[in-house]
């Protein structure tokens, strides 16, 4: 479903000249990122799980990680597999689609280091993760709302112990221990987060709203891992960029890049410190969550 909003001549003006001027139209300056909250290990019967909140204009992203056990492609026999899918309660831009972001959201996550930890015995068995994205209310900035809420739910993925025993006749059996209490985590540390990078008359501004990014002429989005290394880049829009704003972009895009990750460390920790699973057992809570059994 893509939205009918549209914006007015007078109202798009008036975005462009608070951006040139660095005042937003909510008050922020052009590398301001709004307040967010996470919550993590929200959701039941699945192996991770999180809810990413933007506060100022009410994006809301809920991803749910299922793990089950899969044979490894023949191309790629020592990694497991991730399989994203990607939906969206209300309607997004007509530049893009939840088939759009379900297709970059999979290559930003199949990292080969990363698909290594999910290989248990090379060429037999492996782990695929099934990653679902439910974007609940949505206000600009889908990609790296997504991407951002698809790390924290990875990091609170808990796999049972799993060990192979070979049997008679050189058969590989895996023994899936079955106590709760004995886990395994992934290691995400080589995972990437999203930062786009929308250009409104010539001038870059991330974190944006559905409003500014219809005032935008174009956009670069870049994945970056904890060390700044750029994993992925995608420029899309109606008008060419100067490469001067594209090195500006991908400096800018470091920084924040280092702010996210600081920020994710202090929240995730606090996640697993201080809050304890909240499962979702009841219609209402379904329905308070954002969820429609209807």
């Amino acid at each position: 479903m893509t939205s009918t909003y549209r914006i007015s001549t007078g109202e798009k003006a008036y975005i462009l000249d608070g951006v040139k001027q660095n005042v937003r139209e909510d008050g922020r300056g052009r590398f301001d990122t709004s307040t967010t909250r996470v919550e993590t290990g929200y959701l039941l019967h699945v192996h991770g799980s999180a809810r990413w909140t933007t506060l100022h204009n009410g994006t809301d992203v809920v991803v749910s990680v299922k793990a089950s056990f899969d044979t490894p492609k023949h191309t790629t026999p020592g990694e497991g597999n991730i399989s994203c899918n990607v939906t969206c309660r209300e309607g997004l831009p007509d530049t893009i689609s939840a088939a759009v972001l379900t297709r970059r959201l999979q290559r930003i996550f199949s990292i080969p280091e990363f698909l290594k930890e999910l290989c248990i015995s090379q060429s037999k068995y492996c782990w695929l993760l099934n990653i679902d994205v439910a974007i609940i209310s949505y206000n600009g900035s889908a990609l790296d709302n997504i991407v951002q809420a698809t790390h924290a739910a990875l990091n609170n993925v808990k796999l049972p112990k799993v060990s192979v025993i070979v049997g008679d006749g050189g058969l590989h059996i895996l023994d899936v221990n079955d106590d709760p209490t004995v886990f395994t985590r992934l290691n995400t540390s080589v995972l990437p987060v999203s930062t786009s990078l929308w250009l409104l008359g010539g001038v870059p501004i991330i974190d944006t709203t559905m409003k500014e990014e219809m005032c935008s002429e174009a956009s670069i989005n870049l994945s970056m891992d904890r060390q700044q290394s750029i994993c992925g880049l995608h420029m899309s829009g109606t008008h060419a960029v100067d490469p001067k704003v594209i090195k500006l972009c991908i400096n800018a895009a470091g920084n924040i890049t280092k702010g996210i990750f600081d920020s994710f460390n202090r929240t995730l920790a606090e996640e697993e410190k201080g809050n304890k699973r909240h499962d979702i057992i009841s219609e209402e809570e379904a329905q308070a969550a954002g969820f429609n059994f209807l």
